[in-house]
């Protein structure tokens, strides 16, 4: 690489910008224009032989140079004049013009400015690589260039054969703050410029050195796309490390678990698995061994997925037989009555049910009686429904009990039904039928009454009973609380 100390002037319209400049964008250059229409040009520009060419130019030389080689007649051309003909086709280059390193602001104010010519020092046999090092290390000592700038710059010359260690020697730049901007480059740079541009979101450095920690590119930009602000992408970067490192240790675990010769446990198999206990816990947020020992041998053990971020290790409960006592064949015994209520409470519902949903079809006439005392039975309703006031009524539940149906299956022609046009009197019916949907409110566990969860839904029948509703002995016993099933407080 040699430059000549004597300075020529060359016309703006014979110099080109340097394709690999890093600066991608040149600035205001209003006031240099100012400066140079009164000043002219007080600092030289740098620039190199050639310029980049056209296809049109590289298909011309690439024609020229298959004629001469086909030509059976001796060739004037030396090895090293063709050689350089390939290198310009390789670098798609031309001889003609030239090409600025330094100084594309002070090219770009010139041609505003109408200049006929500027100062130039040609800078001759340079690499590719030395002329980004070059226009890096200017920019850089002005301070010119970006972080995103630097980032493609550092990658392109990677790219070209450089390492880490001689970019840090040939631009300054420490190898941690070069792996820091490589890293930057693997993101989507539309994005990342909108996030920085966008003052609400208020992206900094840190917060992309944190977002490295990420190991998959496709979920750095991820992050990057789904993130709302700074904090909202520094919570899911710890999400995401935490997810990579817990998936790195179950592989590892898991690796582990095989070379032992222990088995993952069979479908069903939980940490709380009744039939189980455990031996040990591995917490995936942390290292895990390099060895695993236990006391038991491993055909006892199985490994199962736990909650959490976790793998532990079980083995089969030894059961010990013992003698049924007094209170087991009570608590036997309770239990079986509880399930006996159960089933007559869950038919009391349905039928119930069925019957609110033929007066909301209008397939049960209302007598005279109701007819006569609508206030009566509203009222009777309403306190039903305080009762229950607790009960969550959501517009799934509405559906589900009203029409039988999930929410999303509803058609839009279905919400304007009867459910929703009928009388206020049968709209009340079905929302208190809704809200006494609650078979344990009877009972205390396992099987003991309790008058005060019972009255909300003795309110319902009595206004059911008005429309004619008839109640079972079986069924009266059960909502007075006086069946022989019922346990008996102590």
């Amino acid at each position: 690489m040699n430059s000549g100390d004597k300075l020529i002037y060359l016309k703006p319209e014979e110099l080109y910008p340097h394709p690999d400049n890093p600066r991608l964008d040149i600035g205001d250059i209003a006031e240099l224009v100012e400066s140079v229409k009164a000043n002219g040009i007080l600092q030289n520009l740098t620039v190199i032989p050639g310029r980049k060419g056209t296809p049109e130019e590289i298909a011309h030389i690439r024609a020229l140079r298959d004629k001469l080689t086909a030509d059976p007649a001796p060739s004037t051309l030396t090895k090293d004049a063709l050689e350089e003909i390939d290198e310009q086709i390789r670098n798609e280059w031309v001889a003609t013009d030239y090409t600025v390193l330094i100084g594309h602001r002070r090219l770009a104010a010139a041609k505003e400015a109408g200049l006929e010519t500027v100062p130039c020092k040609i800078l001759k046999g340079t690499t590719r690589n030395d002329q980004i090092s070059i226009m890096l290390q200017e920019n850089m000592q002005r301070n010119d260039l970006t972080i995103f700038e630097q980032s493609k710059s550092f990658q392109l010359m990677l790219d070209l054969g450089e390492t880490v260690n001689t970019l840090a020697e040939k631009t300054g730049f420490s190898e941690t703050t070069i792996r820091h901007r490589v890293k930057m480059g693997e993101l989507d740079q539309k994005l990342l410029k909108q996030r920085a541009d966008d003052e609400g979101f208020q992206l900094n450095l840190i917060d992309l050195y944190e977002l490295e920690k990420v190991e998959d590119p496709e979920k750095r930009n991820k992050i990057l796309t789904e993130a709302s602000s700074s904090n909202d992408m520094r919570w899911r970067i710890r999400n995401a490390v935490l997810e990579q490192t817990r998936s790195r240790n179950y592989e590892k675990l898991k690796k582990l678990l095989r070379k032992m010769k222990i088995s993952k446990a069979p479908d069903g198999v939980s940490r709380y698995s009744n039939d189980y206990e455990l031996v040990k816990c591995f917490v995936l947020d942390k290292d895990i061994p390099e060895e695993i020992s236990i006391k038991e041998k491993p055909e006892e053990v199985v490994w199962v997925d736990g909650y959490g971020g976790q793998i532990c290790l079980m083995k089969k409960r030894k059961r010990v037989a013992r003698e049924q006592t007094e209170y087991d064949r009570k608590a036997a015994e309770d239990k079986k009555k509880r399930k006996q209520l159960m089933d007559i409470i869950k038919t009391m519902e349905r039928q119930r049910q069925e019957y609110i949903m033929e007066i909301l079809a209008g397939k049960v006439k209302p007598p005279q009686e109701v007819t006569k005392n609508q206030d009566g039975i509203l009222r009777i309703l309403t306190a039903a429904e305080i009762k229950n006031q607790n009960n969550f009524l959501g517009e799934s539940s509405w559906y589900a009990y009203a029409l039988g149906k999930k929410k999303w299956e509803v058609k839009p022609e279905e919400k304007d039904g009867r459910a929703f046009s009928s009388p206020l009197i049968i709209q009340h019916l079905v929302i208190a039928g809704l809200l006494c949907e609650n078979s344990d409110s009877f009972m205390e566990y396992p099987n003991l009454y309790v008058p005060e969860r019972v009255e909300s839904v003795k309110l319902l029948y009595d206004a059911l009973e008005m429309y004619g509703y008839q109640l079972e002995e079986d069924e009266r016993k059960v909502l007075d609380g006086t069946h022989e099933l019922y346990g008996k407080w102590k």
